[in-house]
């Protein structure tokens, strides 16, 4: 699953040197990963993350609902990606509540 927003990156170990990441953006994604299971979904997107992004002309976002995280005061709502269909729109083109299928 993905998520957007502010993470904390450390590096950590002494021997056997990581970097991890901390955060809710963090905690968020993890849980949209494990909802894909539940969904029979493949890939979830939340929408804070799929408005400020560009989809390719491959893909598609299908509206999913409105999900209760745990751990999470607010509902969030969620969309599923896939390949699109069709890819009769040029490269770079900007997300609408059109084209998300609201």
């Amino acid at each position: 699953g993905m998520h957007g927003g502010d993470v904390v990156a450390s590096e950590v170990g002494d021997d056997k040197r990581e970097i991890v990441y901390f955060g809710d953006t963090v905690n968020t994604a993890a849980r949209l990963q494990a909802l894909c299971k539940e969904m029979e979904r493949d890939f979830l997107i939340s929408e804070d993350l799929l408005t400020k992004i560009t989809l390719p002309p491959y893909a598609d976002a299908e509206y999913m609902g409105e999900v209760e995280l745990r751990g999470k005061a607010k509902s969030l709502k969620v969309y599923a990606m896939s390949r699109a269909t069709t890819t009769t729109e040029p490269v770079g083109t900007p997300i609408t509540k059109e084209r998300l299928r609201i």
